[in-house]
Formats: structure tokens, sequence, C-alpha cells
């Protein structure tokens, strides 16, 4: 996986262990087909938007990467993470 924490990039591998900081934009990419990552987020409070926005796996398979999302998914999630007091950057 590729991260980017402020200016900083960097390549996480097999057992590593990345930190990407509050108050700094930061944002990972899957740059291979498949990939494990086990997420911490602290403080609670932002695993509301994947209960809210995510739906249940049907199947252990990936799902097929969709060909577009609607804007109006976007601003509704961009809305609920502000009022869980998160800061949404969508330019990264």
């Amino acid at each position: 996986m590729e991260f980017n924490a402020g200016d900083k990039k960097f390549t996480g591998g097999v057992g590593e262990f990345i930190v990407l900081p509050k108050n700094v934009p930061h944002s990972f990419n899957v740059v291979t087909d498949t990939a494990k990552a086990l997420l911490l987020i602290t403080p609670a409070g932002f695993e509301t938007v994947f209960k809210e926005f995510g739906k249940p796996a049907k199947t252990l398979d990936l799902p097929p990467v969709p060909d577009n999302l609607p804007k109006e998914l976007f601003q509704q999630i961009h809305n609920r993470c502000v009022e869980l007091g998160n800061v949404w950057m969508p330019e990264i």
C-alpha cells in the first residue's frame, strides 16, 4: 500500500505498522491486486461512516470497482464526517 502524510510519501509492506497523524492530511492507496490491513481509528466515531455508508459483503470475493459513484454520495459522506467532527479532504 502507498501512503501519503503531509508532504511525505512512502510504501508499507507486510507486517509494517503505519501511523497517519491527526491534523495532517493523509491518505492511502492499495497498489497491488489485493491487500489486507487492520485499521485502528482513534478517537472512536469514524467507524460510524463505514456502518452508515458501507454494505455487507455477500461473498468473500472482492466486488468489482464501480464505474462511477454519484457525486451526491460523496457529499453525503462529507456532511456526515463534518457532523462527526472529522475532516474530509477530497483533494488528496
